[in-house]
């Protein structure tokens, strides 16, 4: 059972955080993560790639096998996953091909879906390599969207 140690308000906003914010450590594992997150009060996890990738090694999964348990922690602890953080360095990369980082994009969705949300964030491009061009960066943004709508 969750306990709240925060005072709850009518109408006030839902607690939640990063999982890379719940610590970093190799013993902090994400099952550990997601239930100190659970009994301190927190509605919502948001989690970080690297956390799925970390989970999926010593379990001997593959990254959509990660995002089908993590789903399921989610559920027995009664709160919500967020969405999948950072899909980075996506828009107006000119280092790497349109291709690749489509092909990219595709695995983040599929994880995403195994994991069960549909929210993956997506910071803004600010590598050297890039192109602030909007007539670049559209029409891949546009592509990014079309594969995840046909996803």
């Amino acid at each position: 059972m969750r306990t709240r140690n925060m005072t709850r308000y009518p109408n006030s906003n839902k607690w939640a955080g990063t999982s890379v914010s719940l610590g970093k450590h190799p013993s902090q594992i994400l099952e550990r993560k997601l239930s100190a997150a659970s009994n301190h009060g927190f509605d919502g996890v948001k989690l970080v790639h690297s956390d799925f990738l970390s989970h999926a090694k010593p379990n001997n999964f593959t990254p959509i096998q990660s995002g089908q348990k993590v789903q399921s922690v989610f559920k027995e602890l009664s709160i919500e996953m967020l969405g999948l953080d950072p899909l980075k360095n996506f828009e107006g990369n000119i280092s790497i091909p349109l291709s690749k980082r489509l092909d990219t994009a595709k695995e983040w969705i599929e994880l995403a879906m195994a994991a069960g949300t549909t929210v993956i964030q997506m910071p803004s491009l600010f590598l050297p390599l890039s192109t602030r061009g909007y007539r670049i960066i559209i029409p891949e943004l546009q592509e990014l969207t079309d594969l995840a709508e046909e996803s």
